[in-house]
């Protein structure tokens, strides 16, 4: 490869970093966001959604949804949560595998897998099915608890 095609390759790669962290963080953001969002939402559809209120929550109907709505909820905040610490821990692997491969020249350091930054990516995708659960989840329940859902 000559140095205008590594010149070129480089510039490209380092953009597409760019923009690939860019897109984690909005998506953490709006998952962190959307999910506490979620939570306040069910939980005032249920103070007043005139069927019930909190110290009755006999009369809803198909409450089961509702709680596991929340559990999504509380998966996609936490799988979030934790991906930020695995992300850092991935970053220092990496950093690590960096330096033994090209400042100490160990040729084994580029094969190493650094299993952090495929649980990062895991509870990325994760929070994101999470989110997609408790929404329909919460949907289902608002439905069924509404005039005309029955």
């Amino acid at each position: 490869m000559d140095d205008e095609h590594q010149r070129l390759h480089d510039a490209l790669r380092d953009d597409l970093f760019k923009r690939q962290l860019s897109n984690s963080e909005t998506l953490a953001k709006a998952i962190l966001s959307l999910s506490s969002a979620g939570l306040g939402l069910s939980l005032l559809f249920l103070r007043y959604s005139g069927k019930s209120n909190l110290g009755a929550i006999e009369n809803v109907v198909d409450v089961h949804l509702l709680y596991r709505s929340w559990l999504a909820f509380l998966l996609a905040i936490g799988s979030t949560l934790v991906s930020f610490v695995t992300s850092q821990i991935g970053i220092k692997k990496q950093l690590k595998l960096n330096k033994k491969y090209y400042l100490e020249r160990k040729e084994e350091a580029i094969n190493q897998k650094n299993w952090w930054a495929w649980i990062t990516t895991f509870l990325n995708y994760s929070s994101v099915v999470f989110y997609i659960a408790a929404l329909y989840l919460t949907v289902e329940f608002v439905k069924r608890n509404t005039i005309g859902g029955q």
